[in-house]
């Protein structure tokens, strides 16, 4: 029910309302009055202390229903909306339901990259330039609307000061939003000259100091981030030379230019392994980047930890396959290639299921379906254990690695879900299962 009690304070035609949510401001005559809350625009009614309040605008409701299936609801729905959690591999959205692929510990977690902090992207560490904006321009309507009650139910005097308010408030709005367009304007000219020149422009600094103070601070961490990745990127650039002149030009905090650059490095690598590959002229690149540059200790441990793993992908890729003896019956004219003593089939199942904020969460984690050894033959992918399974390689249709989970991904013809293999070999076996296929596929085509 939208009734409540409450008291005012009343300044001539205008009321001040204070309330837990914070100070409002209402205006009309005895029983019906419009007004603005923290809370939106309302239109109010009523006398003798008993009131009614209806608002303009209202969201729909958000349902708060929440089902435990595993764990605790709270304890979900933290790991659900925080990501960057150990327990949290991977997180996606189909229709209007968002799925969260929790850690249960039943991979083999050979990278153990996504238990070391992950990078930021790099605008993450530019603090928010427009914190004006939103206050100023409630200000802006409480002062408008504050003019117009007090001239039509007070005087012109009393209606001057919201007037004065008012066009002080647009004032510094518009200061700021035409500063803020040359920062922008200055980023672009000075990216460019420093492209054409190679090197950090003398004039930058004329730019950089017309500014306000809160668009200067912007400005320099906008331009250490994207200076950055221009030297990283551009081989002709002395990437040293123009660090120490962004360094000593741009004086910004020596840790947050290290997780900067760090945050850029990891960004241009997560590019390079898009095809699973790091061939020898994007490593010579990393190695670059690499010796001209200081990162910050846990980002130097991840990045090392997946370049060594890629290349090791590399290296078996490029080794020719031959035949192993595999101890198990084969078919007239199969050949075994390759074996893995320690291979997890892995099955992935709803954990939990919840509500909030008007999206359905569902929780996903991996479960160990059987664990045992993996022959690779020239017709067949065979997982031994107490029993056996066996996936034909002429219906594999596409093999994913997923180094950070542990995982490899089969997709099948004709079948819905993939299969989930998990190994501490995972890279080489993900090379192996590749090399195979692509061979089985040219002897049939």
């Amino acid at each position: 029910m939208a009734f409540y009690l409450r008291k005012a304070f009343k300044v001539g035609p205008l009321r001040l309302n204070l309330s837990k949510s914070g100070l409002g401001l209402s205006a009309g005559v005895t029983g019906a009055r419009i007004g603005l809350s923290p809370k939106g625009a309302y239109v109010h009614g009523g006398r003798h202390g008993i009131y009614y309040r209806k608002y303009l605008k209202k969201g729909k409701p958000v349902s708060t229903s929440s089902r435990t299936v595993s764990k605790p609801a709270s304890r979900s729905k933290q790991a659900a909306h925080q990501a960057n959690e150990a327990e949290v591999l991977r997180i996606w959205e189909k229709s209007e339901t968002k799925y969260v692929l929790l850690d249960t510990q039943k991979t083999y977690s050979n990278l153990a990259v996504h238990n070391l902090p992950p990078p930021k992207a790099p605008d993450e560490y530019i603090p928010d330039p427009f914190t004006y904006k939103q206050p100023s321009k409630i200000a802006l309507m409480v002062a408008t609307l504050a003019f117009f009650v007090a001239l039509l139910f007070g005087s012109l005097s009393l209606a001057v000061p919201f007037f004065l308010i008012g066009c002080t408030t647009f004032t510094y709005i518009w200061m700021n939003d035409r500063a803020f367009a040359q920062a922008d304007k200055a980023l672009t000219d000075i990216t460019i000259r420093t492209e054409q020149i190679q090197g950090f422009p003398d004039s930058a600094m004329a730019m950089i100091n017309r500014l306000p103070k809160r668009w200067r601070i912007w400005l320099s961490i906008k331009l250490q981030i994207v200076l950055s990745e221009l030297a990283m990127r551009h081989e002709s650039i002395d990437m040293e030379t123009l660090f120490e002149s962004l360094d000593s030009r741009l004086p910004i905090d020596q840790e947050l230019v290290t997780y900067i650059r760090g945050s850029i490095f990891s960004m241009i690598l997560d590019e390079m392994l898009t095809d699973h590959q790091l061939d020898d002229k994007e490593d010579q690149a990393i190695r670059r980047i690499l010796d001209s540059m200081t990162l910050d200790k846990s980002t130097i441990e991840r990045e090392l930890i997946r370049i060594e793993h890629y290349r090791t992908l590399r290296d078996v890729s490029n080794q020719p396959l031959r035949p192993i003896d595999s101890n198990i019956p084969l078919v007239r004219g199969e050949m075994a290639y390759f074996e893995d003593t320690s291979v997890r089939l892995l099955v992935e199942r709803v954990q939990n299921r919840y509500q909030h904020n008007q999206i359905h969460y569902v929780e996903m984690g991996y479960e160990i379906e059987l664990e045992g050894r993996l022959v690779l033959t020239d017709r067949r992918i065979l997982l031994i254990d107490d029993g056996s399974r066996e996936y034909r390689l002429n219906q594999v249709l596409d093999i994913t690695t997923d180094p950070e989970a542990g995982t490899i991904e089969l997709t099948l013809s004709g079948r819905q879900t993939p299969i989930i293999l998990s190994s501490p070999n995972l890279m080489v076996l993900a090379a192996n299962i590749q090399k195979v296929h692509d061979q089985a596929i040219r002897a049939t085509s």
